[in-house]
């Protein structure tokens, strides 16, 4: 059985930066879990905001699109 949480602001903001780099990178998900070594089932759950990854996870895909782990979560200024 699996487990979904009610993703937040941050988890919104995620998911949209997530796919927007992603696919500037003109990589698809199963790519990105190849070179992050995340399923990519989670990518696309993380995607669909059905997922809240773990800060070890947001830190393998940040590193394998080649952005700080901070650009995938960091809030819009106000």
């Amino acid at each position: 059985m699996y487990r979904f949480c009610i993703v937040g602001v941050e988890g919104r903001k995620l998911k949209l930066r997530l796919k927007e780099i992603r696919e500037r990178r003109l990589l698809t998900q199963a790519e990105l879990g190849r070179l992050s070594r995340v399923s990519r089932v989670t990518i696309a759950r993380i995607e669909l905001g059905i997922q809240e990854p773990r800060f070890a996870t947001i830190h393998r895909i940040a590193r394998a699109l080649n952005v700080r782990p901070e650009d995938l979560i960091e809030a819009d200024p106000w």
